[in-house]
């Protein structure tokens, strides 16, 4: 049933471009379509396009579905407003996205991506986009680096992120992010980098951590607005080498707060300002660079020879 109406779409994006037989174009911009691609010169053996300031408005279903040997497409246009279900059907080939550039673009709609199984990145940055709808990424197996860097989303869902299974690395950066649901990371248990810094977080869960603890190694949080570093936020995130909580006003670290962590870089507060510090804040927390061990002895009291039973202790 499901390859029926997998090959009846297909045949109804074909029908479409071989029956878009003029340009879509108003006053307000350009409807992109098939046959504006080829009045624009391109061809079916195309492999790279780059459509920077067209006057684009939207993208049409199956604009691109004649054009099966394009690997990359860049589309940075101040004009575009709309991506529409199955806008990049029919790119089989398709390896990077990237949608830069495009203020009045706020949404991108489920199935958006759907049938695009060959795409490995996907970024989406300095646009306006505000909503992802659940089911933008379905399906893309292979899509191992996500970047929505300089929007404006308010809130990571459940559903957001499923059906990514090869995705390695995340970029919020800069965004308006606010709340994370706790189950938002469940299906993406292959994320080793995750940028969320430059948002509105006023804290960190250890339950919305919980699922990355098989694969996270980096995680951004810097410029922020986290006062607080609850007891045992990292616990399980064993694999983690790099924590950046810079430019955050922490105002208290509680007990075992690092609990767990094998950490090579850590990145963590401004010291100037006042900070209540549990004892046993970093009891449990490992180091292995010298570096590291120096600069937390020197900020928070002794600290031991740097190995993994290395303790903080705060005088």
């Amino acid at each position: 049933m499901v390859k029926f109406i997998f090959n009846l779409i297909v045949l109804f994006g074909i029908w479409i471009v071989q029956h878009q037989c003029r340009s879509i174009r108003n006053g307000d911009g350009v409807e992109l379509t098939g046959a504006i691609l080829r009045e624009w010169g391109y061809t079916a053996n195309t492999t790279e396009m780059n459509l920077i300031n067209r006057g684009i408005k939207s993208i049409e279903p199956f604009a691109f579905s004649y054009f099966g040997s394009l690997l990359h497409l860049t589309i940075e246009d101040q004009q575009l407003t709309t991506l529409k279900q199955y806008s990049f059907f029919g790119i089989d080939k398709l390896a990077s996205l990237t949608v830069r550039n495009c203020p009045k673009l706020t949404r991108v709609p489920s199935g958006a991506f759907s049938f695009v199984y060959r795409l490995k990145q996907v970024s989406m940055i300095s646009n306006g986009i505000s909503v992802v709808e659940p089911g933008a990424f379905g399906s893309l197996d292979n899509l191992v680096s996500l970047s929505f860097y300089d929007n404006a989303i308010t809130k990571l869902d459940v559903g957001l992120l499923e059906r990514i299974p090869a995705l390695t690395s995340l970029n919020l950066g800069r965004n308006q992010v606010e709340k994370i649901a706790d189950s938002a990371f469940d299906k993406i248990d292959s994320l080793r980098e995750l940028d969320l810094s430059f948002n509105r977080l006023s804290s960190l869960s250890s339950r919305v951590l919980k699922n990355l603890g098989k694969s996270l190694q980096t995680l951004d949080v810097s410029e922020n607005r986290i006062d607080t570093i609850e007891a045992f936020t990292f616990k399980g995130l064993d694999k983690m080498r790099e924590l950046n909580m810079r430019a955050n006003p922490i105002r208290e670290i509680k007990s075992n707060a690092f609990s767990g962590m094998n950490l090579s870089t850590l990145n963590l507060l401004d010291i100037s300002e006042p900070m209540k510090v549990a004892r046993d804040a970093f009891e449990g927390l490992c180091v292995d660079s010298p570096l590291l061990n120096a600069q937390l002895e020197n900020e928070f009291g002794s600290f031991n020879d740097g190995s993994c039973n290395s303790l903080i202790s705060i005088n």
